[in-house]
């Protein structure tokens, strides 16, 4: 898709609940080829607290800004369960946007919106945001490099201690689009797809619900490259977030919480591991000198959406799209069908 858009681009918000306020909003304020124009949500509370954070007109009704005309794009941080409506709404007036995973919450949804998005031609980027963190960013380079040899398996856990009084009343259920598979597992199916350039082909799952509908879950999945990953998924435990490569020559961890990739080699003498301490990239330094003074900042939220706008304004961009969305949703389903039947199913391609 060709764009004709020129900066700044002028954006309107629909949803303006956690991750709006935490995250988008304030990466908005410094990202100066966005211009926000509007914000919408039902609810006064988040309107009020959104105030806070900008100038921009808000409003309750998401309607009154998909029929805006100054309006050219929309960032979408609704409820999850409302992805698949807004993303078919978008393409009916012909707006690029960037979509908070998932990109539904079942398959017909996921379907029908990516149908919309793909014979309408509209611009979709899906909340992928990992892809933009600079550790996972520079990790997937010393992969490319070869720098561990072929990968032949993977480890991955993703935990958030989100039980109790602490877990939202969406994440509880499955119907309102909670559960540890669609909240914290899509993000890792899109990693393992991007770090390795390949589909998961099958899953094999068994999910468990303690105090929440579907608060764990373990995941075996086999890619269309062969290759094996394990997953802990959680809301029981944590914060945990990392993926473990294994390659012929060591291991590569890539881990949220800490500044860099730790990578490992075997020894060129004698037996066992050494660490090694690979040339890091411009923009990792500047995030292990942030990590410093901020260990829980994360800039890829915003890194994100300033990818957004270079696929809005034609220039190169290494974010997913709507594709990208449904191959995740699809992997979620496929290990919900795996837990129900007590084995490995297929994952659907549309």
């Amino acid at each position: 898709m060709s764009s004709t858009l020129h900066s700044p681009i002028r954006l309107g918000l629909i949803g303006c609940g956690g991750i709006a306020f935490w995250a988008h909003l304030r990466s908005l304020r410094s990202l100066s080829r966005f211009q926000l124009t509007a914000a919408a949500d039902p609810d006064p509370a988040a309107r009020q607290r959104a105030s806070t954070l900008t100038r921009a007109r808000l409003v309750s009704n998401p309607d009154d800004i998909l029929q805006d005309p100054d309006i050219d794009a929309l960032l979408v941080a609704a409820p999850s369960q409302l992805h698949a409506q807004l993303a078919l709404q978008a393409t009916q007036f012909r707006k690029p946007f960037y979509l908070e995973k998932p990109l539904a919450s079942t398959a017909d949804a996921g379907l029908q919106a990516l149908e919309a998005i793909r014979s309408s031609g509209v611009l979709s980027r899906m909340g992928f945001n990992r892809r933009y963190h600079p550790v996972h960013s520079f990790a997937r380079q010393l992969l490319r490099a070869g720098t561990i040899g072929p990968v032949r398996s993977v480890h991955t856990a993703f935990c958030e201690s989100l039980s109790g009084e602490t877990l939202p009343a969406w994440k509880r259920t499955r119907a309102t689009a909670g559960g540890v598979l669609l909240d914290l597992g899509s993000h890792h199916f899109d990693l393992l797809r991007w770090f390795l350039d390949a589909d998961i082909e099958s899953v094999q799952a068994h999910t468990t619900s303690t105090r929440s509908e579907q608060d764990s879950a373990d995941v075996h999945l086999v890619l269309t490259n062969g290759i094996s990953a394990q997953s802990r998924f959680s809301f029981l435990t944590g914060p945990v977030d990392h993926l473990e490569f294994h390659g012929e020559l060591g291991s590569l961890r890539v881990d949220r919480h800490h500044p860099h990739p730790i990578v490992q080699l075997r020894r060129q003498r004698g037996y066992g591991l050494r660490d090694a301490s690979p040339a890091f990239a411009p923009s990792l330094l500047q995030h292990r000198a942030t990590h410093l003074v901020r260990p829980g900042h994360d800039p890829s939220y915003r890194v994100a959406l300033d990818g957004f706008a270079n696929a809005l304004l034609g220039l190169p961009d290494c974010g997913a799209d709507a594709s990208d969305g449904w191959a995740s949703l699809a992997a979620v389903l496929a290990a919900e069908r795996s837990s129900e039947l007590g084995q490995r199913v297929p994952v659907h391609k549309p």
